[in-house]
């Protein structure tokens, strides 16, 4: 008996030993197919680390074409740069400001002292100038591409593509990347002296002074041809921090200058000898100029802070601007000596039957002084707004609109407007009796130092009986009252808590002009806000802008049309509007005839403190909503009596 053996290597069909070339072809064939395995796996393998390669770059693809896509999507093009920064170019014209006529310029951004400073050419520009500026601003400026990455300050291209063609974007890695693409194709493209010209003929030295022939007028009195090594060194300094100049900063200017001298010392461009020489070369300054004086210099404070939301306050006094405002020129004409007058009337400067006369007729309609409104000598000063209610536009302003006084019971119409809101009407009788006060208010009376017993809403609020404001106040709750009065405009007012609720109309708080009329805009509109909404934020503000345009007429701006949100329903600002307007009710405090009967339908409410040194008036018409406050400078004067 044997073994049996695999088929391999016998062959029992036959009985007879199997060939050796099938064994040989058997053996090669096994082979084969190990090898096939082998090669299979090594493919699946090198497969699957090719797919795995084939994914990443394809990623890294499309991430690189995101990022590409990201960086040049809406990149501002190059090309514009000799439009702006050329001798005839946009930025060489000041910024102007405009009425709403467009007929009277309120304004141009420019120093005096630069009127005989015109552009300067690469090739006029004395060595020293341009060597103190590349030493202090940008060293290696003729072997980089344009930019430099890393800490340091930007590249004098990477300034100039910044300050005209990116201002509006955050500083970000994005905006970093945009600003040296930029800046590496504009000297690509113009080549590193145009670079350089149109740096110093643009850049800010400080004191309107924009481009290097306009700062050497400015500080020195006379062209950058003419300036010395010292001169040099200072506005190369004065470039890199406009607001560390001579004239503000004199000793800090001149260690800054020193700091000039010694980079350009170590960077080659002076000898030992020269840099002290300059070191210790006197410099004469230019004394500062007088600007002139605009018509509405507060309003035109309040127009650039509006601006340098939208815009940007560095790009506006640049220039190259047409702005476009809200201001009635004659109305502020109007509005600036009838202030002057009654102001002069009443601390006795001026007789107190003056009205103006030719040069002032809107003083004719100034009301009548009594003897006891005089405060002689007083440090007085006032404030006035008018505001189209319509659009929410300032068509009108003298005074610091954003001085924050004590209001006074000028905001009581709020409390009355909530009460309205709860059921209350101005038929409902109120208590003017000491025992109607909030428990922590008690001694508190009305300002005339009497108590009036029952009366209607109607009859208070007409007549600015404090007591019945109180209890009203205390009723419908203070949180409710003040919320509401910052959705109705006057978004700066804080939320008195406890106590303070109270006292908010009585001797605390402190709110402004502006948004106090503002607030009243809503009720002469019925119930409607106008104005620019405020970003997260429910309310709006009023606006002094029509429209910002560049010297090609390009808009940049346009707020002509207003925008508007509902405050409250038409009818609960009827109600208010009504009880302001109706002058028989009034004249239980303010007798017949009083200053607020005008003979026109108009609505009004006066405000006063307990301290007598804030006196409110706002009045208003459908269109028309203008506020007045009249108090101390030193808020330690007398009494102002009624307004």
């Amino acid at each position: 008996m044997f073994t049996e053996k695999p088929d391999s290597l016998y062959n029992f069909n036959m009985g007879t030993t199997p060939d050796i070339s099938q064994i040989v072809a058997r053996r090669r064939k096994r082979r084969q197919r190990e090898s096939s395995n082998l090669l299979n796996k090594f493919k699946r393998t090198a497969i699957g680390v090719l797919a795995v390669i084939s994914v990443g770059f394809g990623i890294a693809v499309i991430l690189g074409g995101y990022i590409y896509t990201l960086l040049v999507n809406d990149l501002p093009s190059i090309d514009t740069l000799p439009l702006l920064l050329e001798q005839d170019g946009q930025l060489q014209t000041p910024t102007r400001f405009y009425d709403r006529s467009g007929e009277h310029i309120l304004l141009v951004l420019e120093n005096p002292n630069t009127n005989q400073a015109e552009y300067i050419y690469y090739d006029h520009i004395p060595q020293h100038v341009l060597d103190a500026t590349l030493a202090a601003s940008d060293p290696n400026f003729w072997e980089h591409a344009g930019f430099e990455t890393g800490e340091g300050s930007p590249s004098l291209a990477a300034r100039l593509v910044y300050d005209l063609m990116l201002w509006q974007e955050p500083e970000n890695w994005r905006t970093t990347w945009r600003e040296n693409l930029l800046a590496a194709q504009a000297t690509k493209l113009y080549g590193r002296e145009r670079i350089l010209e149109w740096y110093l003929n643009s850049a800010n030295y400080g004191y309107l002074a924009y481009g290097v022939d306009q700062a050497a007028w400015v500080y020195f009195g006379k062209s950058v041809r003419d300036v010395t090594l010292a001169e040099a060194a200072m506005l190369a300094a004065i470039a890199e921090a406009p607001s560390l100049n001579p004239i503000d900063a004199p000793q800090i200017a001149i260690e800054r200058q020193g700091d000039v001298l010694q980079a350009m010392l170590a960077q080659g461009y002076l000898t030992t000898e020269e840099a002290n020489n300059a070191n210790l070369a006197p410099i004469h300054l230019q004394p500062a100029a007088a600007f002139p004086q605009s018509i509405a210099p507060d309003f035109i404070d309040l127009v650039i802070a509006q601006l340098d939301s939208q815009i940007g306050k560095d790009r506006v006094f640049r220039g190259g601007l047409e702005i476009m405002t809200t201001l009635d020129f004659e109305l502020q004409v109007q509005v600036n000596c009838s202030t002057q007058i009654q102001l002069s009337r009443i601390t006795g400067e001026l007789p107190i039957d003056t009205l103006g006369g030719a040069d002032c007729p809107g003083a004719a309609l100034l009301p009548r002084l009594h003897s006891t409104y005089l405060l002689m000598d007083a440090d007085l000063e006032a404030g006035v707004v008018v505001i189209d209610s319509k659009t929410g536009q300032i068509i009108a302003l003298t005074g610091n609109p954003t001085a924050a006084h004590q209001p006074g019971t000028i905001l009581t119409p709020f409390i009355y407007l909530i009460g309205f809101t709860s059921g209350l009407s101005p038929a409902s009788l109120v208590w003017d009796i000491p025992a109607s006060l909030p428990l922590p208010l008690e001694g508190y009376g009305n300002l005339d130092g009497e108590f009036h017993g029952p009366i209607r809403i109607r009859t208070a609020l007409a007549n600015d009986y404090l007591v019945p404001a109180l209890s009203t106040l205390a009723q419908v709750g203070g949180s409710k009252v003040w919320q509401a009065t910052q959705r109705s405009g006057l978004n700066s007012l804080t939320i008195p808590q406890g106590e303070d609720t109270y006292h908010l109309i009585l001797d605390q708080g402190g709110v402004n002009l502006m948004k106090t009329t503002y607030a009243y805009t809503m009720f002469s509109n019925q119930g409607i806000l106008a104005g620019r909404s405020l970003e997260d934020e429910e309310t709006s503000q009023p606006t002094t802008l029509l429209t910002v345009q560049d010297y090609d007429g390009r808009i940049w701006l346009d707020w002509t049309e207003p925008q508007s949100r509902a405050i409250v329903s038409a009818q609960l600002a009827y109600l208010v509007t009504d009880v302001l307007s109706d002058e028989i009710s009034r004249r239980e405090s303010l007798g017949h005839p009083n200053p607020l009967e005008t003979g026109l339908p108009t609505a009004a409410k006066i405000g006063q403190t307990l301290s007598g040194e804030n006196a409110w008036t706002i009045g208003y018409t459908p269109k028309r909503v203008v506020g007045v406050w009249i108090g101390f400078k030193d808020q330690n004067g007398g009494s102002m009596g009624e307004p």
